[in-house]
């Protein structure tokens, strides 16, 4: 069960703006993924209206390559997370790109797209490349059609999906990680969570995220961070109040973890404004477990962002 927290929304302990897209492509960012094999390197995609690609940039939002993802449609994608390849013994990491995306409610399913994460180039560029061919996992939901603009997957394969809220509370759903290697499944409802979504004052999810370690779930609205723990048990916990964002980026669509206290964010161009990428830390209230737990694990996956320096 996932506990609400009765609080006014925390300011973040760091909020740095890092750079704005610089290619005329990345015009309508909705979800961003960080490397873990490729250092400096962030994986991206544009909302509807973009054709199968996902974009290589730093953190600067320099383009580094541009690539089409050999078996996939892009009616709407919303998100996309890093995770384990399914059933894959060699260790290697893919990109699950959601396209589940739903604002009039009539998709009868939506579709995962599993593809092997390619490898950046090491020059500036624009040139397009071809992925391997993706995996194709149709995903229907038990109680009907969803819009759902967050996916997240954790170490071990498992994806979780959680809804925006247009037309009632924020659901959160989770696919197994020895079925994401089918043709089609049916994800399991898991909890209701904490988030009252609210149009007006852009509360509604655009996107979510793992921890490197698992131990983490971030999921983002346009004007705040909500964190969740994961417990012994299995469930997600909610740590302290959100945490507040505001307008710093008015069409803030993606997260990701850059270690397991900081996270990347990224943003639509709006407002007279190209999108952007800012980093930001939240200060977390973590119960005594969880403190052990999740901090105790911090230096193996946090990489110094003052190493994070942009690939040329």
């Amino acid at each position: 069960t996932i506990l609400p927290v009765e609080a006014q929304p925390v300011q973040p302990t760091r909020f740095e703006e890092t750079g704005v897209f610089q290619s005329e492509h990345l015009d309508e960012i909705s979800g961003i993924a960080a490397s873990r094999s490729q250092q400096g390197v962030f994986w991206s995609h544009n909302d509807s209206g973009d054709r199968e690609r996902v974009y290589a940039t730093n953190l600067q939002g320099a383009l580094l390559g541009v690539f089409r993802v050999r078996g996939a449609e892009a009616r709407d994608w919303e998100d996309l997370s890093l995770g384990p390849c399914p059933k894959d013994e060699n260790q290697l990491q893919c990109l699950y790109i959601a396209d589940t995306g739903d604002n009039n409610w009539r998709r009868n399913r939506g579709t995962i797209y599993i593809v092997q994460e390619p490898t950046a180039p090491t020059e500036l560029g624009s040139s397009e490349i071809r992925t391997e061919r993706a995996h194709e996992l149709r995903v229907r939901y038990p109680d009907g059609p969803q819009d759902i603009e967050a996916l997240a997957v954790t170490p071990e394969g498992r994806v979780l999906l959680v809804t925006k809220g247009t037309r009632g509370p924020i659901l959160l759903y989770s696919i197994p990680a020895h079925k994401t290697d089918e043709r089609s499944v049916r994800a399991e409802l898991v909890d209701t969570l904490p988030i009252k979504p609210a149009r007006r004052f852009g509360n509604l999810v655009t996107a979510a995220a793992v921890s490197p370690s698992g131990d983490l779930l971030v999921v983002r609205t346009y004007t705040e961070l909500y964190f969740f723990s994961l417990e012994d048990d299995g469930s997600w916990f909610e740590i302290g109040p959100p945490c507040w964002i505001g307008l710093r980026q008015p069409q803030g669509e993606a997260v990701d973890f850059i270690d397991e206290l900081s996270v990347v964010l990224a943003s639509e161009s709006a407002l007279g404004r190209r999108g952007g990428l800012a980093v930001a830390t939240c200060p977390l209230e973590f119960g005594a477990d969880s403190v052990r737990k999740n901090l105790s694990l911090a230096p193996f996956f946090t990489p110094a962002l003052a190493e994070m320096r942009p690939r040329r």
